[in-house]
């Protein structure tokens, strides 16, 4: 099954307790990695209708045509959705530092929903949109997890099943299974810690696992893969996990591997994405902006360069969280939110190894 992905960009930021989401009118269907285009005659007559047709792609579950891109390159608008202090549905503890925001799309049911972490209390809050992520007016839900410092969520549907890998920032992976609806409260697991109890280089008796924050799941060739980053200041890592043919699987040791940074630190947020046979990741955390390239395996030590210097009067007091790398037609975008509540944009054009174009929305 696809790695189930945001059908919606939707940025999250916090100020003074408050949560505004950014609609930026982008979808990005489950099992859509590349841009594609229609097929039609290469002749045809006046007054004839002419035929299109989606070009034939056995993996494919369904298409989305989009016939106007470009969205990426506007300049988004921001509403308010919830007070987090105020609201009643979200009193106490629940108010605490929300933290990771993942949108959900259920095309059984044709619902759209929203998943937030919270740092300081054990409850995840379910956000239910209903039909349209455009509902000023959604619910609210407490949904007890029994844990908290969870950070990022990523969500994955196996056959009916739903499933959702968090970081939790003590060492951890943790699996939470809803079962067969998001509306269920989910049981949760902690996974195996690589390593954890040896002394591995400058990260001592705490494994691949420590202090991490970024996550992203991705689909390659049949395997399942987590990438995390560690959010330390002195030895920052990359984590490839290996879940196999379903997330639902216990890894082991040798199925992790690791890589130094080498540059940028406090990596708070990562993205991944495939372009043709080449897979690619943007990290970013305060100051710091890191381009990954895999090569065609994402299980693989990759290529590490630092776009910061790059960058003409980049602020580096930026402190980077969220990031979403999408490819919208022929372009790559990546969205990234600082705690400050800035937002920058990168615009590679139609490649990743363009040299790309920076804005700060």
């Amino acid at each position: 099954m696809k790695t189930a992905t945001n059908l919606l960009l939707f940025g999250q930021f916090r100020i003074s307790g408050l949560l505004f989401g950014l609609r930026l009118g982008l979808f990005v269907f489950p099992g859509l990695a590349l841009a594609q285009d229609l097929i039609v005659p290469l002749e045809t007559c006046p007054q004839v209708e002419v035929p299109f047709a989606a070009p034939a792609d056995p993996e494919a579950l369904r298409y989305a045509w989009d016939f106007c891109t470009g969205d990426l390159q506007l300049n988004p608008t921001a509403q308010r959705i919830t007070d987090f202090i105020n609201d009643p549905n979200t009193s106490g503890n629940d108010a605490s530092r929300p933290e990771g925001l993942e949108i959900v799309y259920d095309d059984v049911n044709q619902e759209w929903f929203g998943f937030i972490t919270n740092v300081s209390s054990p409850t995840i809050l379910r956000i239910e949109f209903g039909n349209h992520l455009n509902n000023p007016n959604p619910n609210y839900f407490r949904v007890p997890v029994g844990l908290t410092n969870l950070f990022e969520m990523r969500f994955r549907k196996e056959n009916d099943n739903w499933y959702a890998i968090s970081t939790k920032n003590n060492t951890s992976l943790i699996r939470l299974n809803f079962g067969s609806s998001l509306r269920n409260i989910p049981t949760t697991q902690y996974l195996n810690n690589p390593f954890s109890g040896n002394n591995f280089n400058q990260i001592p008796l705490r494994g691949y696992f420590a202090n991490i924050f970024a996550l992203d799941l991705k689909e390659d060739d049949g395997n399942v893969i987590a990438a995390t980053v560690n959010l330390l200041s002195n030895d920052v890592r990359l984590t490839l996990v290996n879940f196999g043919s379903s997330v639902s699987n216990n890894y082991l040791d040798t199925d992790a591997i690791q890589t130094p940074f080498n540059i940028g630190t406090n990596i708070q947020g990562i993205s991944i994405i495939k372009d043709v046979d080449n897979w690619y990741g943007i990290a970013v955390g305060q100051g710091n902006i890191v381009h990954l390239d895999f090569g065609e395996d994402l299980f693989s030590i990759p290529t590490v360069t630092n776009l910061v210097p790059n960058i003409s009067g980049f602020n580096a007091s930026l402190d980077l969280r969220r990031i979403t790398l999408v490819k919208e037609g022929n372009n790559f975008s990546v969205i990234a939110n600082a705690s400050q509540g800035n937002i920058i944009r990168l615009n590679f054009g139609n490649s990743m190894d363009n040299v790309f174009q920076f804005t700060q929305i």
